[in-house]
């Protein structure tokens, strides 16, 4: 059905954008909490503007949230589904 049909859509969307190991491991290391770019980056094999990028396109595909705290901009998984 066309219900089906664009759940599938999303589910591959979503699948797409996990299918990067660095976005996989953005995504586990935002499970025990809110961080920062530079914290994030300390911890993979990619650079700064890299790790901006995934976070980038993770933001925009609402797999993380993003809150300004000063001048940090600090990330988190943005969803209990992902979390879980």
């Amino acid at each position: 059905t066309l219900h089906d049909a664009g759940e599938s859509e999303l589910a591959a969307e979503v699948l797409g954008h996990l299918a990067d190991p660095t976005r996989l491991h953005l995504l586990r290391l935002l499970r025990g909490g809110e961080q920062d770019v530079s914290t994030l980056t300390a911890q993979v094999s990619a650079s700064r503007s890299s790790v901006s990028q995934h976070l980038g396109r993770l933001r925009l595909a609402g797999l993380v949230q993003v809150r300004r705290d000063g001048r940090r901009m600090l990330y988190r998984v943005g969803s209990d589904h992902l979390h879980a």
